[in-house]
């Protein structure tokens, strides 16, 4: 990429538009088509670099490949955990305002031999837990539902056609932040 000091002698020492002084003899930087044609092919090449076509209508082009190579790098970074004997990983990613956040996902299998119990996350959420989904191993007639979540954990009741049971064991699935 070509600076102003490039295509024109009156940039300034660090190779910068200025705006001169007539007066004391500083000429002002004159505005050639050669720097302009760069920057323009500079930014074409950022958005057909993409795979898009040029859009004469929409101005906001270059923003979008910015934020496109933003969710990109994003989701080029590791994820944290993936896979532990915990039963849990770490997701990175930001929020709409850019500010970085962590999802985590947790997962596990339990056995309460009771209508109902208590769950432990493999490790508590740092700020809450968002959902969770439980399935039960067992025929069609029963099944487990989940309620009283917290950081820690969330308690676990036992359905048999409608009615009060064991919940016996059952899988679940935790996301959270």
């Amino acid at each position: 990429m070509r600076k102003i000091s490039s295509v024109t002698d009156t940039a300034n020492s660090n190779g910068e538009f200025t705006q001169g002084n007539v007066a004391q003899g500083i000429p002002p930087t004159i505005l050639v088509a050669d720097i302009f044609n760069t920057w323009q092919r500079e930014l074409v090449g950022v958005v057909e670099g993409s795979g898009r076509q040029l859009e004469p209508e929409n101005d906001g082009q270059l923003k979008e490949v910015i934020d496109e190579l933003r969710i990109t790098a994003l989701l080029s970074e590791p994820v944290v955990g993936a896979l532990t004997s915990q039963g849990c990983c770490i997701i990175p990613t930001r929020t709409p305002s850019g500010e970085k956040k962590n999802i985590i996902v947790q997962m596990g299998t339990a056995t309460i031999n009771a209508p109902s119990g208590t769950v432990q996350y493999p490790i508590p959420f740092p700020k809450r837990a968002i959902a969770i989904v439980a399935t039960k191993y067992a025929d069609g007639n029963r099944y487990v539902s989940v309620t009283n979540d917290s950081n820690a954990s969330f308690g676990a009741y036992g359905w048999i056609n409608g009615i009060s049971g064991n919940a016996d064991n059952f899988g679940w699935l935790a996301i959270g932040e």
